[in-house]
């Protein structure tokens, strides 16, 4: 268990005036950027002034890229009101700025502008409606105690030369050697506080975390340190249910108390340690230091072992009423198991499979692991010092969906067979790629299947059998086209599937022109194009190369695909 505090924060000021231009610029566009980020919002600074095409800092929508805001930094002190030299740099930055028609134009200088400033600033010309606003001393001083991290930086050179005075100048943390000093003072001081434990710190932000690490195995007993937490779950009933996982279960899960639960903690133990903290944020749960134990795990049913497995242990902890135990298996597959204390009560498990990233071989492997599972009615862990059994319910709903299941499984066979390996998709496609997927494997099982594919097909005239060609001419005939590498990219994989033939009734497209080269005398490399008749008949594909019996086509078989719109199976087009 650790405890953090929120930072408060400190006001201090800058005098925007008096400093350096290029100092002033680099606050100023470190604010902008940390006030204008946000969830689907891009913020870029150009490098270099004079080329950046009348803007100083951008922001634009991150989906559509759209130029939202444009901010303009202009280095006047003294302010513009009477110099007119000035006030025509800001109208000539303003025009470039419009070329990229921003919704929002905003000026910024170190000073406030006059009432005059603000009017001429306002009415500079424009032929679309695009706002025009201004930042002044007042708006940045605003922002500066808004983003701390930004005041601390602005304030670096000051804050060193003071604790100069007193022989502490790496206290300013101004630069990365002061970091490191400083943390290494932190560190030492810490360490002197006990021989059992040492202090681990973090900062993310305005939160500051400690956590306390034992030094030597026997820490816990030598030096223990306990909390005791006074909590109030009036309102947050979820957070209660969480806690009480945690508590009854030692579930794996990680939760945050805020300081509306957390009234107060209470530190007991040695006298460097002990105190009373509020207001503070209370994380339990997981340890950071996860376990990486083998175990096997063997399913069975009535006593018959279905099937082994290996896996290993990341988390094992216990709590009032039981243990939480999760393993991670091949394929994307993790499991929880909650065992009661009672070693004869049903152990409760919870499954997370995620086989995106995973090649098709190894997701089926877990897929067929949870199959197995499902119709299990005891599962060992079986460990080196012996196996824990496990009473579980044999449950359908362990398995994939069938959709999944049949993906899977087709990727796998299209692996073995052709030595390739895919990378399983966050998302199962539903559109012609599944079927392209289910076209390869068909292949592979030597079927005869139907190609999702309408169109033309070329073919080159050798210049033989041209009474052949010219019988082609007169109609829809039958084609065969053979296709020694016949390959397939799916899912970014190219896939050669070897020879085969391509198989449709045609038209020739293009018969005058096969004609014209046959009555020539020189038929060779003359391109004849081929279509489908109409109504067409679908291009059905198969890995026979000879002259024999063609095999009835094969159906798809694909769960919330119809078969092709242009094969009949009614009609005895397939089987």
């Amino acid at each position: 268990m650790v405890h953090a505090r929120e930072n408060g924060g400190v006001s201090r000021e800058i005098d925007w005036k008096s400093l350096p231009r290029e100092e002033f610029e680099r606050i100023v566009e470190l604010l902008l950027l940390r006030e204008c980020a946000a969830p689907g919002r891009r913020v870029e600074v150009p490098d270099g002034r004079g080329g950046d095409g009348g803007m100083d800092v951008a922001v634009y929508d991150d989906d559509s890229g759209e130029l939202l805001e444009i901010y303009q930094l202009k280095y006047f002190p003294d302010g513009f009101a009477g110099n007119s030299g000035r006030r025509t740099q800001i109208s000539r930055s303003f025009t470039t700025a419009m070329g990229h028609r921003p919704r929002v134009w905003t000026l910024v200088t170190p000073g406030n502008l006059t009432p005059g400033e603000r009017r001429s600033v306002g009415s500079l010309p424009h032929d679309y409606p695009v706002i025009i606003r201004s930042i002044g001393r007042v708006e940045l001083d605003d922002l500066l105690a808004k983003h701390a991290d930004v005041q601390s930086f602005a304030m670096r050179d000051a804050q060193r030369e003071a604790l100069q005075l007193v022989g502490r100048e790496s206290a300013a943390m101004a630069t990365a050697d002061d970091l490191i000093e400083e943390a290494a003072r932190i560190k030492s001081a810490g360490g002197a506080l006990s021989p059992y434990w040492s202090p681990r710190i973090t900062i993310d932000g305005g939160t500051q975390t400690l956590e306390w690490m034992p030094l030597r195995a026997d820490s816990r007993e030598k030096e223990p340190l306990t909390w005791q937490a006074q909590l109030d779950f009036t309102g947050h009933e979820p957070l209660r249910d969480a806690f009480g996982r945690i508590f009854d279960w030692g579930s794996d899960e990680s939760l945050v108390l805020p300081p509306a639960v957390v009234r107060q903690v209470d530190r007991l133990g040695p006298d460097w340690f002990r105190g009373t903290d509020r207001e503070v944020f209370l994380e339990l749960g997981r340890s950071a230091d996860d376990l990486n134990e083998s175990v096997g795990l063997e399913l069975a049913r009535g006593g018959e072992l279905i099937s082994s497995h290996t896996g290993t242990i990341t988390y094992r902890a216990s709590g009032s009423r039981g243990a939480t135990i999760v393993m991670c298996l091949h394929g994307g597959l993790s499991i929880t198991w909650v065992l009661p204390r009672e070693m004869t009560a049903r152990t409760t498990t919870q499954i997370k499979f995620d086989a995106s990233g995973q090649t098709g071989r190894v997701a089926r492997r877990a897929a067929r692991f949870l199959d197995d599972l499902g119709a299990s009615d005891r599962v060992d862990l079986v460990f080196e010092q012996g196996r824990v059994p496990l009473v579980v319910a044999g449950d359908e709903s362990f398995s994939v969906d069938s959709y999944l299941s049949a993906f899977l499984d087709d990727l796998a066979v299209i692996e073995a067979s052709c030595d390739v390996d895919f990378s399983v998709p966050d998302l199962v496609p539903v559109g012609e790629e599944r079927i392209w997927v289910r076209v390869a494997r068909q292949l592979l099982d030597g079927k005869h299947v139907a190609i999702p594919f309408i169109g033309k097909t070329n073919f080159v005239l050798s210049g033989h059998e041209t009474d052949r060609v010219l019988e082609t001419l007169s109609g829809p005939h039958w084609v065969r086209k053979t296709i020694d590498s016949y390959k397939l990219t799916l899912l970014g994989v190219t896939v050669d599937l070897g020879r085969v033939s391509l198989l449709n009734i045609l038209l020739v497209d293009n018969p005058e022109e096969v004609r014209a080269a046959i009555s020539a005398g020189d038929p060779a490399g003359c391109r004849m194009v081929m279509r489908a008749t109409d109504p067409p008949r679908a291009y059905t594909v198969h890995r026979g190369f000879d002259d024999g019996p063609i095999p009835l086509v094969s159906r798809w078989d694909l769960e919330e695909f119809e078969e092709h719109p242009h094969l009949n199976f009614q009609a005895g087009e397939g089987e």
